[in-house]
């Protein structure tokens, strides 16, 4: 009986030594994924990585462009303030120029009137 009741323990014992190995290899298994799947991921990761310094360089380059175009743009206006500014000097300097002419003109023509007018005074040496 000691020898059957011994049999039986081995025999349990065997069977729940092949399912703790079974279960070990699905671990295994299942490890082996996982490690994939880590391996899977972080690869993405890199590639995601790249991808966000690419962008990154990209948007550096692009907000140096616009800096650039936004200085160009204030030179621009600063140029454009300046020569507005000696327009307008210009035009007012020709406005006195002008009114200077069209009172030299009335002062022309008052003096051709009085010429005119005059009796001709007969010159004397």
């Amino acid at each position: 009986m000691e020898v059957q009741r011994r049999d039986q323990e081995l025999l349990a014992m065997s069977a729940k030594m092949k399912t703790l190995e079974e279960q070990h290899q699905d671990y295994q298994r299942h490890i082996t994924v996982l490690k994939e799947s880590l391996a899977a991921k972080e690869e993405h990761y890199n590639m995601l990585q790249a991808d966000v310094e690419e962008m990154r360089q990209r948007l550096e380059e692009k907000n140096r462009m616009i800096e650039k175009k936004t200085q160009a743009a204030m030179q621009a206006q600063q140029e454009r303030n300046r020569m507005n500014t000696e327009l307008t000097e210009l035009k007012d300097h020709m406005d006195i120029k002008d009114r200077k002419i069209n009172v030299l003109q009335r002062k022309s023509c008052c003096v051709k009137a009085v010429v005119r007018k005059t009796p001709e005074i007969p010159r004397y040496l």
